[in-house]
Formats: C-alpha cells, sequence, structure tokens
C-alpha cells in the first residue's frame, strides 16, 4: 500500500534515479547495521557461555585438588612416605 501510494505521488518525470539509488543505498545500511547487531549479540552470547563454561571447570579443578590434598593426608598420616617418581 505505502509503495503504491509513493508511485502515485511520484510521476515518471519526477523520477530521480540518483534519489533511488541513495534511498536503496541507506536502506541497504541500515539492514546492515540491524545484522551485524545481531551477529554482535550471538558472539556475546556465545562467549558469555564460554566464560561461564571456564569458571565451572575451574571451580571443579579447584574440588579435585582439594581432594587429592584430602587423600594425600589421609595416605601420609597413616605412616606411609611418599615414592619419589
Amino acid at each position: 500500500m505505502k509503495n503504491r501510494a509513493e508511485a502515485k505521488a511520484v510521476s515518471i518525470y519526477e523520477y530521480s534515479e540518483e534519489e533511488h539509488i541513495r534511498m536503496e543505498r541507506e536502506e541497504a545500511f541500515q539492514a546492515g547495521i540491524e545484522q551485524e547487531k545481531i551477529n554482535t549479540d550471538r558472539e556475546k552470547e556465545r562467549a558469555d557461555k564460554a566464560v561461564s563454561k571456564v569458571k565451572d571447570m575451574e571451580a571443579e579443578l579447584r574440588k579435585l585438588r582439594e581432594k587429592i590434598e584430602k587423600y594425600k593426608k589421609e595416605f601420609y598420616g597413616q605412616g606411609m612416605s611418599p615414592v619419589l617418581g
């Protein structure tokens, strides 16, 4: 509907190729900006997930190290001497 109204308002004699090209470029530019926002948001979400996963893995590693230290203390506390390797 909008395009039809514009077409009626502009006669063949008033058509400006330069203006038409400028409008097309502006629309394409705006579409590019919108797509880049979507891409940026998607990458930010991906990066946030990766950071979260790394933090979870670091926490898990800390727990494993604590278990190792606990087992070492239990093992060496029973009079066992560490084996050098």
